[in-house]
């Protein structure tokens, strides 16, 4: 196995990470709106153009997720290379990233209302830790693909 292999493993899912949220917008923009109204007014930009538009806009937020996915990917692909795969560990780290994001987001308002603030860290922390989860999993089988794509075997001596 080439250190080549290793890092279009990391740099795919990097671009999987960025491009999720993406790809979800676009599913839902697909899905039509139940609505009592007999039109939806998109801006003149239509459906895909404004969920085009929301992810570039947040695009920013992402961009250090997708990096971390990027690096952890290719530490755990060095592991796995190396048979000693705990590439598990991995999805629920990413659970973690998703919970101390949400954290990160929500410290404004925790600073300004402690009191109020254990309920919606702990609703929101678990939505955001199971998201994570899924994202995680999301990851770990798309690096497995890659890895298995690219015809990389696990090597009993370091890379």
């Amino acid at each position: 196995m080439t250190e080549r292999s290793l890092k279009v493993t990391a740099v795919v899912n990097g671009l999987v990470m960025a491009l999720l949220p993406l790809t979800l917008m676009l599913l839902a923009s697909l899905i039509p709106e139940n609505t009592n109204t007999s039109a939806t007014v998109h801006g003149g930009r239509g459906p895909v153009g404004a969920a085009l538009l929301v992810w570039i806009g947040t695009w920013r937020t992402l961009l250090p997720l997708s990096l971390i996915a990027g690096w952890r990917t290719l530490v755990y692909a060095r592991r796995w290379a190396l048979r000693d795969d705990r590439a598990w560990w991995g999805v629920f780290e990413a659970g973690i990233c998703g919970f101390l994001y949400l954290l990160l987001f929500l410290t404004p308002s925790i600073v300004r209302q402690p009191m109020k603030a254990p309920p919606y860290v702990a609703v929101y922390g678990g939505i955001a830790f199971v998201v994570g989860l899924a994202v995680g999993l999301i990851l770990r089988v798309t690096a497995l693909l890659v890895l298995k794509i690219s015809g990389a075997t696990k090597n009993p001596v370091p890379v």
